[in-house]
């Protein structure tokens, strides 16, 4: 999501505050522990989330919190059974990520919507590559016109999805594609690498072979 030259810089603001605060944590001590620990204690639906979806969560809420939103937690981890019951939603069963203990409903008592794009574009870039997770609020095509913007979910193997990328995060990912190289063209090259070094090897003896044959007096 673009942000306007004021919005940008008040988000920037945002990620400084955050940034001292977390410094402010390791100062004193405090670790992740007892940041999930005090979270869970005012948001136990962490709890029932799948273990590693927790400390993303519990640092999601607290920056809702820390910005003064009032996070309230709707809907966290459901049965599949649950999931198929709901009429708001066109996603059924294991397809769901809050199926998998993996996604939130929050509710910002305290926020616009406008606060609800704000802390999505925190979600989806604090952790970059390696935690990333997912703001529903950009399905606009799936639940017109705001998207599912309640819903958060921490997806770090899958990210945004395909048809959500941006045009910059599909090329990127495409350079990687094709930087990386599969495991079977791997072994492909290991093999021809392997069969020249043979050919080489063998060459090389016959020439030494041959010399010594002619090196040889011939049998009187």
């Amino acid at each position: 999501m673009t942000l306007n030259p004021f919005d940008a810089a008040n988000e920037w603001a945002r990620q400084q505050e955050t940034q001292a605060a977390e410094q402010e944590r390791e100062r004193l001590g405090v670790s992740d522990a007892d940041v999930l620990k005090e979270a869970t204690r005012r948001w136990p639906e962490l709890e029932k989330l799948d273990e590693p979806a927790r400390k993303p969560f519990a640092d999601l809420l607290l920056e809702a919190d820390r910005r003064s939103l009032d996070p309230h937690v709707v809907s966290g981890r459901r049965t599949a059974s649950e999931q198929d019951k709901l009429t708001d939603t066109k996603v059924r069963g294991r397809a769901s990520w809050h199926v998998h203990g993996r996604a939130m409903d929050i509710e910002l008592h305290k926020g616009k919507l406008a606060d609800y794009a704000s802390l999505g574009d925190w979600w989806e870039g604090k952790r970059a590559g390696e935690d990333r997770g997912f703001w529903g609020g950009r399905w606009k095509d799936l639940y017109p016109p705001d998207g599912d913007y309640m819903h958060f979910q921490w997806s770090p193997t899958v990210g945004v999805p395909e048809e959500l990328r941006t045009s910059d995060e599909r090329e990127v990912k495409a350079t990687t594609t094709q930087d990386e190289p599969s495991t079977a063209s791997k072994l492909i090259r290991a093999a021809l690498i392997v069969s020249v070094l043979g050919a080489v090897g063998y060459g090389i003896y016959y020439v030494v072979r041959r010399n010594e044959i002619e090196r040889k007096p011939a049998a009187a």
